[in-house]
């Protein structure tokens, strides 16, 4: 509880330092910061808490309503072509399709008039199967014989970086798959078709590609990489809110993208592609964006403006 407090006041005095620092906000008016955000929950998923993936609902709002005094939320159009931005100018973005980030996070947007894009997995949203990441997490620690099979690949742990569409469907296809009610509970509840069809009437909800399933894209081959946009997009592209954008799932360079990543992705029609890491982009012209990961640990301003400082300065 100690070390926990001392830190806490660690970050809300870097916070300060950087929210009074004129140079560091400077930066911030020239540049394009842009906040990533996964569950808006009060009841989240064992996943999403134990990997720090949900904000309660009142946290997120204020979190939003901070955003929205700060910065220049921006439609993400405007990084179609090469078009200047607003100063201060902000990118709000989700990723993998968490219902409550659509029930309880795109209304508190609405309201405030912040546009946003959900980067999504539509093969769970469409055969209502597990996501990648949190099937593989769940039988990694539930499953020995799902151990056992992932164990003859020494895979470099977390597993779930570095299993394959192939593995894995070997593994489905010699093992029985008995678990799913609980794998979906572990995981928590995704968006159902007919919310993505009510947001998709909203101008300011997007929708961008997370590839088809949560695979971390440095695991896949060529092919793998380049069929599971494809059949994302083609899902997506049924709403009119799709954009040709990209975020990488687990999102961190080299061990979850390089550049073959993103120069296949280019040639596949990505217009902007997003990491999840130093989201303060002090450029705004380059394909490949990074991001900035708010948590339920940041709890006041200085907190936050700590975040967003240590984003500037690539800590990561």
């Amino acid at each position: 509880m100690m070390k926990t407090t001392i830190k806490s006041l660690l970050k809300y005095c870097i916070g300060f330092f950087y929210r009074i620092n004129p140079f560091f906000r400077l930066t911030l008016k020239e540049g394009l910061t842009v906040f990533v955000f996964h569950e808006v929950s009060d009841n989240p998923s064992e996943f999403t808490k134990r990997f720090g993936l949900a904000l309660g609902v009142n946290q997120f709002k204020s979190h939003a309503e901070w955003i929205h005094k700060n910065f220049t939320v921006i439609n993400p159009e405007l990084l179609i072509g090469d078009r200047e931005l607003p100063k201060n100018a902000a990118l709000i973005t989700f990723d993998d399709g968490f219902a409550g980030a659509f029930n309880n996070a795109f209304p508190i947007l609405d309201d405030l008039n912040m546009p946003s894009i959900m980067f999504m997995n539509m093969q769970p949203q469409i055969k209502h199967t597990p996501m990648l990441s949190a099937l593989v997490i769940y039988l990694s620690h539930n499953s020995s014989t799902f151990k056992n099979f992932i164990n003859k690949f020494n895979f470099e742990k977390p597993a779930y970086l570095s299993v394959t569409p192939n593995i894995m469907h070997n593994f489905k296809f010699t093992n029985e798959m008995t678990e799913y009610s609980q794998i979906m509970e572990f995981q928590g509840d995704l968006v159902d078709t007919e919310t993505m069809e009510f947001w998709d009437n909203c101008p300011n909800i997007y929708y961008g590609n997370h590839l088809y399933d949560h695979w971390n894209a440095a695991a896949l081959t060529e092919h793998d990489l380049e069929q599971q946009y494809i059949l994302n997009k083609t899902a997506l592209d049924k709403f009119k809110s799709s954009i040709d954008m990209f975020a990488f799932t687990n999102g961190k360079p080299q061990t979850c993208f390089s550049q073959r990543d993103i120069n296949i992705l280019e040639k596949l029609g990505a217009i902007r592609i997003f990491s999840s890491v130093q989201g303060v982009n002090k450029v705004n012209d380059s394909i490949l964006l990074g991001r900035m990961f708010i948590s339920d640990l940041d709890t006041t301003e200085n907190h936050l403006w700590c975040r967003v400082g240590l984003s500037y300065s690539e800590i990561t």
